[in-house]
């Protein structure tokens, strides 16, 4: 009998010690606040949120959770595990757009009352939260009625500096980059050039000998060959013209000229 006792309790110790693996760790320590795109607004409100700064080592995902009324006591989660919006040097940008009224109608409850926000920053499996930033907002919903819940309004917290929002550049959805910078074209130089320069850029265009050439005088890669090829297509019309024009003055000398078995 103690002998079944002692492996009943070693199985429960096993199994406590594997849902603790598993389980997302809820002693996670708060690491700094939110700021919100906008503190006021209501059910067609594209709301994104902004953390003071960086998660810590060993965490590699980021997600939010939503806790209140009429959400699972574990909290529903609103942003899903990302490794694209997630940084361990700087703020990080969630755009949540409006997953509350979404999730909201999921769970089948109006938004009424205090709701907790928990930006998390997990471990690569997600089975532990490292740490979190954490932000507060309040919603309210006419007659407490989920058929009402396109109405509701909603006023949030700023825990972390509102100038956040205005200094953080990421805004742009989910795993959003910087706006691309114009990049040097990489053609090749014999290449014709598809477009035509306005007249201030051939008026400030240098020609070899490092003089402004006029406004209306064209600056295009057609006609230069710096690279010693052969010539482009202008060129060779030009070339062809010219020795069809002297093959036919040649010919037009050679009928006016008088034989010599005519000469009397």
């Amino acid at each position: 009998m103690i002998e079944i006792k002692r492996i009943v309790s070693a199985s429960l110790i096993a199994g406590a010690v594997l849902m603790s693996l598993v389980a997302p760790s809820a002693s996670a320590s708060e690491r700094g606040g939110i700021a919100w795109s906008a503190t006021k607004g209501n059910a067609e409100s594209l709301i994104t949120v902004y953390t003071e700064t960086g998660c810590q080592y060993p965490a590699t995902k980021v997600k939010a959770e939503l806790f209140g009324e009429g959400m699972p006591a574990e909290g529903q989660v609103v942003f899903s595990p990302s490794t694209a919006d997630f940084s361990a040097t700087g703020p990080m940008v969630l755009p949540l757009s409006n997953a509350f009224v979404v999730y909201a109608q999921r769970n089948a409850t109006p938004l009424v009352g205090k709701y907790t926000l928990k930006v998390q920053c997990i471990d690569r499996l997600g089975a532990k939260v490292i740490d979190e930033f954490v932000s507060t907002m309040k919603w309210s919903t006419p007659g407490d009625s989920l058929k009402n819940i396109e109405k509701a309004t909603y006023t949030a917290t700023n825990t972390a500096p509102a100038s956040l929002v205005k200094t953080t550049s990421r805004d742009q959805g989910e795993g959003a980059v910087p706006v691309p910078q114009v990049q040097p074209s990489t053609s090749s130089p014999t290449e014709p050039s598809t477009t035509q320069p306005t007249d201030k850029a051939n008026a400030a265009a240098p020609n070899s000998s490092g003089e402004s050439k006029a406004s209306g005088e064209q600056v295009s890669a057609e006609g230069a060959n710096p690279s010693g090829g052969f010539p482009t297509l202008p060129l060779v019309l030009v070339a062809g013209a010219g020795a069809l024009l002297l093959a036919l003055r040649s010919v037009m000398q050679t009928k006016t000229q008088p034989s010599r078995g005519s000469k009397k």
